[in-house]
């Protein structure tokens, strides 16, 4: 290999680092781009996932509460009267007889 052959061949290495590397910053730009857009979406998810946990507490919440509601006795509105009171009285004795004079 002469002087000049390998000097064409090094211009050739040469071109194909220059090449390699401007495809390195185009990468390492879209890269970038990528980790920012799924941060975004990281905190786009858990936004969207606390909104969830909470609107299914709140759906179980008044699910327990109407049933709750649903399985009270019912209570009538109106007044009932009060229970009438029973005195109860012994039955008197009979007087005994009276003595023979």
């Amino acid at each position: 290999m002469t002087r000049a052959e390998f000097g064409a061949a090094m211009s050739k290495i040469d071109a194909r680092f220059a090449s390699v590397e401007g495809r390195m910053d185009s990468l390492r730009d879209a890269v970038a781009e990528m980790r920012t857009d799924l941060h975004e979406m990281d905190a786009s998810i858990k936004t969207w996932m606390l909104g969830t946990v909470l609107a299914i507490l709140g759906t179980m919440l008044a699910a327990i509460f109407g049933i709750a509601q649903i399985m009270k006795p019912f209570q009538q509105s109106v007044a009932s009267q009060p229970a009438p009171i029973i005195i109860n009285i012994p039955p008197s004795q009979a007087a005994p007889p009276a003595p023979a004079q």
